[in-house]
């Protein structure tokens, strides 16, 4: 779609607001990443598929949209018109009361230049190793080299929240690990100089207990100042590098049976002494119930299952010419059904329902920070597609995310 097209749309859904002045409306706050998105168009609709009201965001992001009790909001992120082929992602949820409002965390807009640099990272050390390759661990970004003689510029990214760098040096010869360093270094005047005594060959190892007959498939992340290290499965034991200050872990645990899954995703304080997962880690899995009904416009089905969620989302993604469609439908646990954004607003003009049946997973998802579906809009909708699918409640700080799925639409 060419960026004129999708101007003269976009205006075309800021001249559309039909909607009763003296309506009751709510505020809904469209985020890219963290910062407001301007381009978004947001709609208000009845479960029938009545539109109520159809307004652009303003320049920090909010839209201020007529609506009725039981309405359905959906928020139309456009996506990049200059690429090839555009990823165009709609979330769609429950309307707040009226005078309430709601925040959508979408996907951030990609970077408009290079990232700045604040210095350099020189590794020097002190004891030869014998290496083909090394993999430069940053946070922010890996690099791997063939030889550490040139030194490696340090992005504003890459050094935290307190002026420190942290680094995960591994060394391999023929793809195996022949050593590693890690460090937290000061950000100096022009850069940092990390110059390893020797080099490590073994790690801590923290053990994994798999209780219930559970046998799920593992994986971790170590986290240092915020940033990510050392991400890759786990079994029977997990590793700890020697000098990477860890700050948390987060550990997930995949249970897939065909189109079945479940998904837990534990946050952890530092790095735990030892990790632990049994049933009870788990939502029940659920029976593939997902149905299309193209004939109305687009709607979609299922059968509810009361087990202990606190959000559901129906996630749908299909490809019309060059363009990428993703939909995420978040509503309450005790939902059956969702129908797409009616034909006569202008954000259907630009989201065609798809011809052939799109990819599709029905999501119940369990947050430790909320009580109910009042608690997740409460703390606004995680909806970035680019984690496909979105994580949609918000990370807790510690606890489990629990997630069941079933991917695909049920037998007829």
């Amino acid at each position: 779609m060419s960026r004129l097209a999708l101007a003269v749309l976009v205006a075309l859904a800021a001249c559309r607001s039909d909607a009763d002045s003296n309506a009751p409306t709510v505020t809904v706050h469209v985020l890219a990443g963290t910062a407001g998105e301007a381009d978004a168009t947001v709609i208000s609709y009845s479960p029938t598929g009545e539109l109520i009201d159809e307004e652009l965001a303003d320049p920090t992001g909010d839209a201020f949209v007529a609506t009725t009790d039981g309405a359905l909001i959906s928020v139309f992120y456009p996506g990049d018109p200059s690429t090839a082929t555009a990823q165009i992602q709609v979330v769609t949820t429950e309307a707040p009361a009226a005078g309430g409002d709601i925040t959508i965390f979408g996907p951030p807009d990609p970077p408009s230049g290079p990232p700045t640099v604040v210095g350099v990272l020189q590794v020097e050390p002190v004891q030869p190793i014998t290496a083909d390759s090394y993999a430069i661990e940053l946070g922010c970004y890996t690099f791997t080299e063939t030889t550490l003689v040139n030194p490696i510029d340090l992005a504003a990214a890459c050094v935290g929240t307190d002026l420190n760098v942290n680094a995960l040096v591994l060394a391999t010869s023929a793809g195996t690990l022949a050593g590693y360093a890690a460090t937290r270094l000061p950000l100096g005047d022009g850069g940092v100089v990390f110059a390893p005594a020797q080099w490590d060959t073994t790690t801590g190892s923290i053990p994994i207990t798999l209780d219930d007959g559970v046998a799920p498939a593992l994986d971790w992340v170590l986290y240092s100042d915020g940033l990510p290290f050392a991400a890759q499965p786990i079994a029977g034991t997990a590793p700890v590098w020697n000098g990477l200050v860890v700050d948390g872990a987060e550990v997930h645990a995949n249970v897939t049976a065909g189109a079945l899954s479940q998904v837990t995703t534990r946050e952890l304080a530092g790095a735990p002494a030892a990790i632990e997962f049994g049933a009870a880690d788990f939502l029940p899995p659920l029976a593939a119930s997902l149905a299309l009904d193209t004939s109305r416009s687009l709607a979609l089905t299922w059968t509810a299952s009361a087990i202990g969620a606190d959000a559901i989302d129906a996630h749908l993604t299909w490809t019309t010419g060059t363009t990428t469609v993703v939909w995420d439908a978040v509503l309450p646990p005790d939902a059956t059904g969702v129908g797409f954004p009616p034909a006569d607003s202008a954000l259907a003009a630009l989201v065609v329902p798809p011809a052939a049946t799109p990819s599709a997973r029905l999501r119940y998802i369990d947050s430790p920070a909320a009580q109910s579906f009042a608690d997740v809009l409460a703390a606004g909708i995680q909806a970035d597609a680019s984690t496909a699918p979105p994580v949609v409640v918000a990370k807790p700080a510690t606890g489990e995310v629990r997630e069941t799925d079933a991917t695909g639409f049920a037998s007829p």
